[in-house]
């Protein structure tokens, strides 16, 4: 999670179980892609990363993450998905938007 006052990470999920409930909780099925209204103002990012993939006669990776897509909250339920340089505007449920509010304060 990237504060939108300070640019800096304030914290980072790691455990399986953790990164599984936050992705099922995003409840894409119910994305509605949107423009964002002008009035709209950010609320915090995500910044979503991975490790690289084990290539054949590798054992394991070095722990190294790598920037793969960002989520942008905005008030008024709306979202910015950023990756692979796509860059889409959706409007989101309002129990998905407050579930990832909760995690900005």
């Amino acid at each position: 999670m990237i504060s939108p006052d300070a640019s800096e990470v304030i914290d980072t999920i790691t455990d399986a179980e953790e990164i599984k409930e936050f992705l099922s909780a995003l409840n894409l099925d119910q994305w509605e892609l949107k423009p964002l209204p002008d009035e709209a103002s950010e609320i915090g990012s995500f910044g979503l990363a991975q490790e690289e993939t084990i290539k054949l006669g590798q054992n394991d990776t070095d722990g190294t993450l790598y920037d793969m897509a960002s989520i942008t909250l905005y008030n008024g339920d709306y979202i910015r998905f950023e990756a692979g340089g796509f860059d889409m505007t959706f409007e989101v449920c309002a129990e998905t938007a407050d579930f990832l509010k909760g995690y900005f304060g």
